[in-house]
């Protein structure tokens, strides 16, 4: 059976009680700051509601065992910003 050890969850601003997007992986994430965006056109099945690229505004871990096993998922909380080059600057 495949094991995910390592989660994502992105949450839309307006649904913080269902992510997005949900990613599972057997290899651990690249960081992830307060203030990085987010492209969510990468997600074909993006469920939240909005428009634009999404900002992340907070950041939740969560890690625990199960099964001898150590298992970290991020829940990553976001906000609508424009889908433009000026954002991408500032």
């Amino acid at each position: 059976m495949e094991r995910h050890r390592y989660c994502l969850e992105i949450y839309g601003e307006k649904d913080h009680s269902t992510p997005g997007q949900v990613i599972y992986s057997e290899h651990p994430f690249l960081a992830i700051s307060v203030g990085d965006l987010i492209n969510r056109r990468a997600f074909p099945d993006w469920t939240a509601e909005g428009e634009g690229l999404l900002q992340a505004t907070k950041l939740e871990h969560i890690a625990f065992g199960m099964d001898k096993d150590t298992y970290h998922k991020i829940c990553i909380y976001t906000r609508y910003v424009p889908d433009t080059m000026e954002t991408r600057r500032s």
